[in-house]
């Protein structure tokens, strides 16, 4: 891939044009909004806010080999979108979703790939100076574990996500993790059909939380449901 070629990230804000209409109205005018990129294809994913000068942008750097990935956070201040600072990170990792909980905390979710055919969760959090992952677990150690979202309420976080189920190459299992006392634990699931995939999840507190996706009885040949 040339650089000529490659993907741009483009973020877009938006902002509220009053309509002369009567009544009034209000309809949504987005812009675009510059933001770095680096050499390959630049993808984000992500995004929250506590205020107008908190907003952070989440999602992957893919190499010119397309095959790795590198973990991207972006940050606006209310005048510019700049990278983040990112520490102990894997190396070769993804981010896909983000929730922004104060100034000083915000956690994002997605995976790290140590070898063929492996991926692990990730999850890093936001101290208030730079990103660090947190160790987590995956529901299938020497396979394939992703998570696609993320939620914190009420001192308690969640991620979503799945799982490839052991001596399976096609069945997925969902996957939620909790993280109570500043350790991360798996939550236990249940099984709707063969393949269950989570894509997001959102919370009230540590006793009230939803999570969506969606199922398959056969994800080579059956419809998909809710």
């Amino acid at each position: 891939m040339t650089s000529s070629t490659r993907t741009t990230a483009v973020m877009l804000a938006v902002g509220a044009l009053l309509l002369a209409a009567a009544p009034a109205q209000a309809q949504a005018v987005w812009t675009t909004v510059p933001s770095p990129n680096e050499p390959g294809r630049n993808v984000l994913q992500g995004a929250d806010a506590t205020d107008a000068t908190h907003v952070w942008a989440v999602g992957r750097l893919v190499a010119r080999n397309r095959v790795d990935h590198h973990s991207r956070v972006l940050r606006y201040d209310g005048t510019a979108w700049r990278l983040a600072p990112l520490s102990g990170f894997p190396g070769n990792d993804a981010l896909i979703d983000v929730d922004a909980v104060t100034a000083n905390e915000a956690w994002a979710a997605g995976a790290s790939y140590p070898g063929f055919a492996r991926s692990s969760t990730l999850v890093a959090r936001w101290n208030g100076s730079s990103w660090s992952p947190e160790p987590t677990p995956n529901g299938n150690p020497t396979g394939l574990n992703n998570l696609s979202g993320v939620a914190a309420a009420g001192g308690t976080v969640w991620a979503v996500g799945t799982f490839m189920e052991p001596g399976s190459s096609t069945n997925r299992r969902a996957l939620i993790l909790q993280r109570t006392g500043g350790t991360w634990r798996v939550s236990p699931t249940p099984r709707v059909l063969a393949t269950d995939f989570l894509e997001a999840v959102d919370a009230t507190g540590p006793a009230d939380a939803w999570a969506v996706g969606w199922s398959s009885r056969d994800i080579t040949s059956a419809p998909g449901v809710p």
